[in-house]
């Protein structure tokens, strides 16, 4: 009997992680509802940019080298 609730006290614990887990990389929301992870990549995406306009201007030379 015991066996019994033990594994299924683990098959439970198991269960309510693997929730968490899917929650936290899906459902991050910030104080106005919005999901964090597509403010990330759309950040992410805005960088890039400007790391390839800086790296542009260093090329022609139109920066004054700070």
């Amino acid at each position: 009997m015991w066996f019994f609730l033990l594994s299924l006290h683990l098959l439970l614990a198991n269960k309510s992680e693997l929730e968490a887990n899917d929650s936290k990389e899906s459902d991050v929301k910030d104080n106005n509802g919005e999901n964090l992870n597509i403010k990330i990549e759309e950040l992410k995406e805005r960088m890039k940019g400007y790391n390839e306009l800086l790296e542009g201007l260093k090329k022609s030379g139109e920066t004054q080298g700070h």
